[in-house]
């Protein structure tokens, strides 16, 4: 029985929790650390969407169950708001069990033309507090979520570590101030901070707010679209959706330094195969 596993500290990915444990334990190989918490030595770590989270959550206090530590320590609750109920319950169920099974294609995570991230992101701001609050530092969630790219509370753009975050020689990195010598500032065009605060800012209410009411019914929310294209003119007939304009209103608003950023520009082109995407999603 694991007595010492360490509390997740406030929006800490479950993977950094497990990092600080194998730094506190002393343990140094990857091998051993997953047989210790799992009884398996072939685990694969996963910072975004982790399996076995109930039996990480049977190491601590009763307050954080296993829907607690999913809802508040990964980032599943960033799909929430575009998933039925179906698909939720059953990535949580994933995440929960000890079988672990790839989400991201189920979520849609393959298909999207957002990437994620490869090496693990950081505000040195935020660091410079946990350090005064805690003693240590951690990686926190928001950080990895691409999107986010600019601290709120620092008004300053994110630090990219040289620490690979893919899992795939099954070691957890655990966040040390020795990461700042090989790390650099993401590079924000400053005609584009607004918008990229307003998307963090987004992002943040996303991860707080997200309590797995999923979309009980797409069509629900296919008609809840409708309606505000209805409202804002966009929409002649019962379905006719006049894309051209939609096209050229999501440019005037984002603007196209902030789409290029995201490798989006392409998207306002309707002969790009993601804009007939986007059609099908009120066809």
């Amino acid at each position: 029985m694991i007595s010492n596993f360490p509390i997740p500290y406030p929006d800490e990915l479950i993977y950094s929790v497990i990092a600080r444990y194998a730094i506190h334990n002393g343990i140094l190989s990857p091998k051993y650390l997953t047989e210790e918490l799992f009884n398996n030595r072939n685990l694969t770590p996963t910072y975004d969407l982790p399996s076995h989270i109930g039996k990480l959550a049977s190491y601590l206090p009763d307050c954080y169950d296993a829907l607690y530590l999913i809802n508040h320590h990964t980032l599943l609750p960033i799909y929430q708001p575009f998933q039925p109920d179906t698909v939720m319950r059953y990535a949580v169920h994933v995440l929960q069990g000890e079988q672990y099974q790839s989400l991201h294609t189920k979520l849609g995570k393959n298909a999207s033309r957002i990437k994620s991230v490869n090496f693990f992101r950081f505000c040195p701001h935020c660091w410079q507090e946990q350090m005064e609050q805690y003693g240590e530092v951690y990686w926190k969630r928001s950080w990895q979520i691409t999107g986010y790219e600019y601290c709120i509370k620092h008004e300053s753009a994110l630090f990219v570590s040289s620490v690979p975050c893919n899992g795939l020689d099954r070691r957890f990195y655990n966040a040390h101030l020795n990461v700042l010598i090989d790390s650099s500032q993401l590079f924000i065009n400053s005609q584009d901070l607004k918008r990229h605060l307003e998307l963090a800012k987004i992002i943040e209410d996303l991860l707080i707010q997200s309590s797995h009411n999923a979309v009980q019914d797409v069509s629900i929310l296919s008609n809840a679209h409708f309606n505000l294209l209805k409202d804002r003119g966009l929409l002649s007939g019962q379905k006719n959706i006049n894309y051209e304009k939609i096209r050229h209103l999501v440019l005037d608003y984002w603007g196209e330094s902030f789409l290029q950023y995201y490798h989006l520009d392409d998207l306002l082109s309707e002969n790009c195969e993601p804009y007939r995407v986007c059609r099908r999603l009120f066809i």
